[in-house]
């Protein structure tokens, strides 16, 4: 679920939209393609993700713990401006 909330696709469809809608064929090619890959990243994640994790011996916890650090880390100089 984290997956989705940072890469927001509610955002990304105006941009996906743009890519098929009076675009190049070049553009629509690539657009497609993200899409795609987006998709297929967000699915392989949400089925064998736990399971990958575990095989490394990584909770879901220490993950959850790690990506609130990471995002801390991310924003703090912007808070200081």
């Amino acid at each position: 679920m984290g997956l989705l909330a940072l890469s927001d696709p509610v955002g990304l469809l105006s941009v996906a939209g743009q890519g098929g809608a009076g675009s190049g064929p070049r553009l629509r090619r690539l657009s497609r393609s993200a899409v795609l890959t987006y998709g297929t990243v967000l699915l392989v994640t949400c089925w064998w993700g736990p399971g990958l994790l575990g095989l490394f011996g990584i909770s879901l916890v220490i993950c959850t713990m790690a990506m609130g650090l990471f995002l801390f880390l991310l924003l703090t100089p912007r808070l200081r401006q």
